[in-house]
């Protein structure tokens, strides 16, 4: 059986399973960004219709652990949490994965392949955290505040602090999907023309990769006014030989553009939508993969 005849057998079965009311068993692997309190409040309803809601306060790696939580699990949810293909062929009865989170490269794919299992997703849900933190951290680049801060705690004036406006200035945006979007209005609202780019993936600028040493030599040598950056080529920690952290003018976080209280909520919501969904027979942010 081909993986979308897969897919759609277990969707149609799930169908049938309503009229007979079946119950399913379904696990929270791990936190996802909200207190218990909500936790409970999202799987009331699931408890309410009779499926078993288990939820896991502490996040693992470990995939025999991760094995040991999902035995005997319909449904699983996750967040990033590496979900690989040896812990997805070790469920019998899986037959859905809530991922609480954009992307889904941390699952098992190639299993889920095999074994026809539906994956949904939580697209869209950190766009404003995105875009406000897009336009903060211009701003913070622009109008030099973290050096402004550094400066008066030692001791130092506003000598060489002189900023710059973005009212007027051009600013281009290599997304036009929602976040592009949702970034170009605040820009808009600010007096900037936006020009937007849709970047379409190519093989030979895949394989390019990520030139730290280049946008760090550039920063150094003052070819580029500043530089803010959210997103490495790996989590952090960074090492601390890491070239962008030794480079002028720039602006790093820890990959908390999509972190905020209002997202996590919205991105819980999400979660428990596309179970519900699931269960309801009409699944919902359905990732082609």
């Amino acid at each position: 059986m081909l993986r979308h005849e897969k897919c759609f057998h277990n969707v149609l079965c799930l169908s049938e399973a309503k009229g007979m009311d079946i119950k399913m068993n379904i696990s929270l692997l791990e936190p996802i960004g909200i207190s218990q309190t909500m936790i409970e409040d999202f799987s009331k309803g699931l408890k309410e219709a009779g499926h078993s809601f288990t939820y896991y306060e502490t996040k693992t790696t470990d995939v025999e652990e991760l094995k040991r939580r999902s035995a005997g699990q319909d449904i699983v949810m996750i967040a990033n949490t590496p979900y690989p293909d040896e812990v997805v062929r070790a469920c019998d009865s899986l037959k859905m994965i809530a991922v609480a989170f954009t992307g889904i490269v941390h699952v098992g794919l190639e299993a889920c392949k095999e074994k026809g299992i539906i994956i949904c997703n939580c697209a869209g849900y950190s766009d404003t955290s995105v875009s406000e933190l897009v336009l903060g951290m211009t701003i913070n680049v622009m109008r030099n505040i973290s050096a402004c801060d550094t400066s008066v705690r030692s001791g130092k004036t506003s000598l060489g602090l002189a900023g710059t406006e973005i009212e007027g200035k051009t600013i281009g945006i290599i997304d036009r999907g929602q976040i592009g979007f949702q970034t170009a209005k605040l820009f808009l609202a600010f007096g900037a023309k936006v020009l937007a780019y849709a970047r379409h993936e190519r093989e030979e600028v895949k394989e390019l990769g990520v030139d730290n040493q280049a946008l760090t030599k550039a920063l150094n040598e003052d070819k580029l006014a500043g530089a803010a950056i959210d997103v490495f080529d790996m989590e952090p920690p960074i090492p601390e030989d890491y070239p962008l952290l030794h480079a002028k003018n720039t602006l790093l976080t820890p990959h908390v553009a999509f972190l905020t209280r209002e997202s996590m909520v919205r991105r819980a919501r999400t979660e428990f939508d596309n179970v519900c969904a699931y269960l309801d027979g009409k699944p919902a942010n359905v990732c082609r993969y």
